[in-house]
């Protein structure tokens, strides 16, 4: 069985200051319990794609959009902390299931002031699922938008 090894270049979400996942105000997210990952405080209302591939998933309350890269990396654009209970409230998605993203394709607007003003946090979560790799972030010197490596194999 041949094992390929695979390098993903993965895009910030939003404009906004990068944070490593040990820097976000959830245990979900700072411990991991999802995946690896890193948020963006954001400073645009505009969420994008962070990879090339498809919309898997669109959850019914509209906070968190699953992608999946050509390759098979399952990714996971989670608007906001505990945005679940808003049920959709100040998202608009902009894509539909099945549909193909490339980089930098608009996801979704959301209402940053909105999602404060109901008492939630606006971070933008990329969390790789079932990684069994490594995510390199490039925090204080993105290159063209690009802000981790993620380093994987597959059979």
């Amino acid at each position: 069985m041949k094992i390929n090894h695979i390098e993903e270049k993965i895009c910030q979400s939003t404009e906004g200051k990068v944070l490593d996942l040990t820097q976000i105000n959830d245990q979900v997210f700072s411990l991991g319990m999802m995946g690896q990952d890193f948020a963006v405080i954001p400073e645009s209302s505009k969420v994008f794609s962070p990879i090339k591939g498809k919309v898997r998933q669109i959850f019914q309350t509209k906070h968190a959009i699953t992608l999946v890269s050509d390759n098979g990396l399952s990714v996971i654009v989670h608007i906001g902390l505990d945005t679940v209970e808003l049920n959709g409230q100040g998202i608009d998605n902009k894509v539909t299931e099945e549909q193909i993203v490339d980089r930098n394709d608009l996801l979704a607007n959301v209402n940053l002031e909105e999602i404060k003003r109901l008492g939630k946090e606006t971070e933008i979560i990329v969390v790789f699922q079932e990684l069994e790799g490594e995510v390199l972030l490039n925090i204080d010197a993105p290159e063209d938008g690009i802000v981790a490596s993620v380093k994987y194999q597959v059979s």
